[in-house]
Parts: C-alpha cells; sequence; structure tokens
C-alpha cells in the first residue's frame, strides 16, 4: 500500500500503518469475544452484563485502538480523493468516518441502548463494505505505481 500510494505526506506514512493496526485489532478481538449481552445469542437476558469477564475487557481494549485507526483512515483517505478531483468518493470517505466516529461514541454515551447496538452494527458493515472498493479506486501519487507492475492498470489510470 505504501509503494502504491506514494510515500509523500500524512496519508503516504500512515495509513498503512493504520491499516496495519485495524487487521491486528480485527484479529485479536475475533480471539477475545464480548460477552453475550442484550437478548443475543437468544437465551441470554436482555440488556448490559453486570459484569465483564477479561476476553470481554480486552475485546473493549483493541477495540479502542483499532477503531480510532479505521476511523483515521478514512478521512485520510477522504483527503487523498478530494486532493484528486474525485468528490464522490472523497464525500463517501468523510461520511464513513464521521458515521462511524458517531456510531462508536454513541456506544459509550448510550451504553446498553439498543438504537446505539443498531447503530453501531450498521456502521460496521459500512465501514466494512467501504475499505475494499477504496482501496482498490484510491488515486496513486503521479509517478507511482505497485512495485513489479508495468504500465498502471486502468483502474489506477483513472484516477
Amino acid at each position: 500500500m505504501h509503494r502504491a500510494r506514494g510515500p509523500a505526506g500524512w496519508g503516504g506514512t500512515w495509513v498503512p500503518q493504520l491499516v496495519g493496526v485495524f487487521g491486528a485489532g480485527m484479529v485479536a478481538a475475533a480471539f477475545f469475544s464480548a460477552d453475550p449481552a442484550g437478548g443475543l445469542p437468544p437465551g441470554t437476558p436482555l440488556g448490559p452484563p453486570t459484569s465483564m469477564s477479561t476476553p470481554e475487557m480486552v475485546h473493549f481494549l483493541v477495540s479502542g485502538v483499532t477503531f480510532p485507526a479505521l476511523i483515521a483512515v478514512c478521512f485520510a483517505f477522504g483527503r487523498r480523493f478530494a486532493a484528486a478531483e474525485r468528490r464522490g468518493w472523497a464525500a463517501f470517505s468523510m461520511v464513513t468516518g464521521a458515521l462511524f466516529l458517531v456510531a462508536w461514541i454513541s456506544i459509550f454515551a448510550m451504553q446498553g441502548s439498543q438504537v446505539a447496538d443498531v447503530a453501531f452494527a450498521l456502521a460496521i458493515a459500512l465501514v466494512l463494505a467501504w475499505t475494499h472498493p477504496t482501496t482498490l479506486f484510491c488515486p496513486m501519487r503521479p509517478g507511482t505505481r505497485p512495485a513489479g507492475e508495468g504500465p498502471p492498470s486502468a483502474m489506477c489510470a483513472r484516477c
């Protein structure tokens, strides 16, 4: 990603590292799952749990690092798209980052709220749906291309 997007500026330096933090955090969150709560899975009492297990504490600690990293990536890609005059992708990236930030904060501000839980689940779906096409269509720095590639692909040429 660093070679393809170029080293210049904040995005070229930090975005690959922040994406790595996000990926590592997703793996860690899978190993340290949250406790059942809010009626999920079926049979679990409604409402927030009365205590937190160690795996759940690690899960939330990891999310405290992982999600801000992904939010920063959304805004960095939004800036890159804006600089390339790709307004639609810039807006999509910025709105995705903003909605994800609001939904993530709502989890803490409205603990136990089903509305916050649903909003957060939808925000996760949005940000994960954003990641793949964004990395495909992110404009490359002029004069750069991934190592080992010949001429830029047609997709990158449109950027």
